[in-house]
């Protein structure tokens, strides 16, 4: 029988690990196995006992040292469940500037596409975890993870593997576009070459990308936007969402371009350009161009010489005009047709209130004389037709009222519209804010044309700057 002292323990507070020390025995006697699984058991150390341990303390390997004889295990908590994706959802809208100063518009991207029976996307399901103990025996529960929805959306199909996880897969091939746990795929027209007469004319409910020219004469209509790798000729293109024209335009006259979106373009040469939003180019020459939002040519070189330029919003460029002196007209603000036309909004939107408002009264009236003879057809059927012409006013005084209140918006953010000239303007280039219009006679570099006290006044950026 072991006489000596009793190992000491050293218990954590959470009761996740216990060192014993175990000083050397009398002479003559040694400690067993079982003797220090009941100096454990006394100290409520029930699972977790580390024997190898207790073995080497019994060969005397450790006497006087304390050493690990006792470790819980921590829960381990599940994984939630995640999606996987197989298609690019990062975009890159604007052009790279490369080291000479001239823009890389080979790097745009605006769309991923994908081919039918691709895989878009995998669920990973949550995984339950592992549960934990502590050495007093007490199990500590593994918190599981979350499951996810299913991702919502239009072509594709769902495929449940047999190991639990959800494959995503294209039913069509096109456009795949991904935002809050919904993905979409759209058809899309693409065409490995040049467009021309042997392919015909574009016309598509979707996007639509060109890997080469678009030849003199030819049109493009799309609903979503348009790409085009390529330069375009003299032709028309309409992307209702965006267009962007990696190699620009040369237009020889005949270039129409047209969105109600963002037009990126390498450059416009002879083209006739409306926006109703933003444009970014390098170049433009002897183009007529008008834009609902901001016009900004990036590279050392851009500019803008010949033409009529305007944007609602404001321009920035490079350059404006050349040593020439070619005419060059540019101008911000909301011109005057606009102006004329909330004005005309305005008339016609106080003409339809009035209009509803007798409708509204002789609804009125109506009813009264319902309650009265309430199977009276004649009397039912002029309240249907009035209803049905009520509701046809009430979207008609909406669609004013929502256009009214974008025009508004337009006119206070066109206020503030400027031109800058970060580096040179030439002479004959001539700059209109709102109804006023000046011409510069001479070079400037690095100017602001804004209103001021009324008049369009230049100011220059590098004091600006110096401040």
């Amino acid at each position: 029988m072991y006489t000596g002292s009793v190992p000491g323990m050293s218990i954590s507070e959470d009761l996740m690990e216990a060192y014993m020390l175990a000083e050397e025995p009398p002479r003559g006697e040694s400690y067993t196995v079982e003797y220090l699984k009941d100096v454990l058991r006394i100290n409520n150390i029930k699972i977790g006992i580390i024997e190898d341990a207790l073995r080497m303390i019994c060969a005397g390997d450790y006497y006087g040292e304390p050493v690990l004889v006792a470790k819980g295990e921590s829960a381990s908590n599940g994984v939630d469940g995640r999606f996987a994706y197989f298609f690019d959802r990062e975009f890159n809208s604007k052009p790279t500037i490369k080291e000479d100063g001239t823009a890389d518009y080979h790097t745009l991207k605006m769309i991923e596409t994908v081919k039918s029976g691709q895989e878009i996307a995998r669920y990973y399901p949550p995984t339950k975890g592992s549960n934990g103990f502590n050495i007093g025996a007490k199990f500590i529960m593994a918190i599981p993870g979350k499951d996810l929805p299913k991702l919502r959306g239009s072509g594709f199909d769902i495929k449940e593997l047999e190991n639990g996880e959800i494959s995503y897969v294209a039913n069509i091939e096109g456009k795949i576009t991904e935002s809050n746990g919904r993905i979409t795929i759209k058809p899309v027209h693409e065409l490995n070459g040049d467009l021309d007469l042997t392919h015909g004319n574009i016309d598509f409910n979707g996007d639509v990308i060109i890997h080469g020219k678009v030849i003199n004469g030819m049109e493009i209509k799309a609903e979503g936007p348009v790409t085009v790798d390529g330069v375009v000729e003299a032709a028309t293109i309409y992307g209702k969402k965006g267009i962007v024209l990696r190699s620009g335009v040369v237009g020889c006259e005949g270039a129409v371009i047209s969105s109600k979106g963002d037009i990126t373009a390498r450059f416009l040469e002879y083209a006739k350009v409306s926006c109703g939003g933003n444009i970014e180019a390098e170049a433009f020459l002897d183009s007529d161009v008008e834009c609902d939002g901001t016009i900004t040519l990036k590279g050392r070189k851009s500019s803008i010489v010949g033409g009529h330029v305007h944007a609602n919003l404001g321009i920035d460029i490079q350059n404006a005009g050349n040593e020439k002196e070619i005419a060059t007209h540019l101008s911000v603000g909301l011109p005057k047709t606009l102006l004329i036309r909330g004005e005309e909004i305005k008339t016609k939107l106080a003409d339809d209130k009035r209009y509803m408002k007798k409708i509204d009264d002789a609804l009125a009236q109506i009813e009264v004389f319902r309650k009265q003879e309430p199977d009276n057809q004649e009397i039912n059927d002029k309240r249907q037709m009035l209803s049905i012409e009520h509701i046809r006013t009430h979207a008609i005084i909406a669609g004013e009222e929502d256009e009214l209140k974008k025009l508004n918006e337009a006119k206070m953010n066109s206020l503030n519209a400027v031109i800058r000239v970060q580096r040179m303007v030439y002479g004959g280039v001539v700059i209109g804010l709102g109804q006023d219009i000046i011409k510069v006679s001479e070079e400037h570099d690095c100017v602001e044309f804004k209103r001021e006290g009324g008049l369009i006044k230049m100011f220059s950026m590098k004091i600006t700057a110096n401040k």
